[in-house]
């Protein structure tokens, strides 16, 4: 008898809860789990983030609102640019443009994303060989009026 008043008060309980708008806790727990984050590829990863580095109006708050609008953990993106990098580093002479991009992005932003894509522009970028002797000289020509 006293099981069947428990039970009866339990539900009674609960119905109240409802219609206050208040979910008991084990209902609570399954209606306020995340949904699962989508995993990306690598080439995912690739075609989201360079477009990032061509834009002229980066900083740190858009960077951050960028990673919210597209869903990406910060760690991810970190860690796939250590993935790129190494990709990147069996050919360096041909990432010129994007080593600077990369260094640009990464005095710009902050945060493990940045440091990362400023230690890997740096790695990348060979600086242009500097002008051998005579070959960036100035000619001085002087022009005589014959008559």
């Amino acid at each position: 008898m006293l099981h069947k008043v428990w039970q009866w008060l339990q539900h009674r309980w609960q119905g109240l809860q409802r219609w206050l708008g208040r979910r008991p806790a084990f209902e609570r727990a399954e209606a306020q789990a995340p949904p699962p984050r989508p995993t990306r590829s690598d080439a995912e990863y690739e075609a989201l983030f360079l477009p990032l580095l061509e834009n002229p109006a980066l900083t740190s708050g858009r960077f951050k609102a960028w990673l919210i609008s597209k869903n990406v953990l910060e760690e991810e993106l970190t860690a796939w640019l250590h993935r790129f990098g190494d990709r990147l580093q069996q050919a360096p002479d041909q990432y010129q443009v994007l080593a600077q991009r990369l260094m640009q992005f990464g005095t710009i932003v902050n945060g493990p994303t940045a440091h990362v894509a400023l230690k890997l522009g740096q790695s990348l970028y060979v600086p242009p060989p500097a002008p051998t002797a005579g070959e960036g000289d100035v000619i001085e020509a002087v022009f005589r009026e014959e008559r």
